[in-house]
């Protein structure tokens, strides 16, 4: 999967722009398509399951998703099933992290839960979509705003944020249209499930 080995194996031009970025944008909590941090902890797209239960303990299944799973302290994790046993193992990787309410992490630009709706497009501009709640488990039931150029999401609701969800950025064509030629996250109708490799 050529997607995992540029992320395993990075590359020096990529190594150079890590170097020259703020540091402020390097050590925030949030990174878009990059990863999520609770305290010290990090937690990475692509990363393995089985390093993200050393790290966050024993989760607990989501739905009826088999790869869907929230964590102690709140975090929700999707993971690519990379052998399609379409069972949680040591070999699924993550491809969207969340957090809804409790998390008080924010990105480099300062946008987190209770981040007001007027700042979050003033910074980033209209979300390329909106959708409407799809229940509990997806950005804590608010409305979604997804940017998916930026690989981030905010549940809204009231004029605020109440979630955030990273995940690999993807494309999108002229005519909107989502280019589902990169890993992808899928949302649709109450189901959430990961796009075509």
């Amino acid at each position: 999967m050529l997607w995992g080995v540029a992320l395993v194996t990075g590359c020096a031009a990529d190594a150079m722009e890590a170097d020259t970025s703020p540091k402020e944008y390097r050590e925030a909590q949030v990174i878009p398509g990059q990863h999520f941090a609770i305290d010290d902890t990090k937690i990475t797209i692509g990363q393995p399951s089985d390093d993200i239960e050393h790290l966050l303990g024993s989760p607990q299944q989501l739905l009826a998703n088999p790869l869907l799973y929230q964590y102690p302290n709140g975090m929700r994790i999707l993971f690519r099933d990379e052998n399609d046993n379409h069972s949680l193992d040591a070999q699924d990787t993550a491809i969207a992290i969340g957090a809804d309410h409790t998390y008080l992490g924010t990105t480099y630009e300062g946008l987190g839960v209770g981040s007001p709706t007027l700042k979050v497009e003033s910074l980033l501009g209209p979300a390329a979509q909106r959708t409407p709640a799809l229940g509990t488990h997806v950005l804590g039931g608010a409305d979604q705003w997804l940017y998916f150029e930026r690989g981030i999401a905010f549940g809204v609701t009231d004029q605020l944020v109440k979630g955030l969800t990273i995940f690999p950025p993807y494309r999108q064509s002229g005519s909107g249209a989502v280019d589902l030629t990169l890993p992808s996250l899928v949302l649709s109708g109450a189901k959430i499930s990961s796009g075509p490799q």
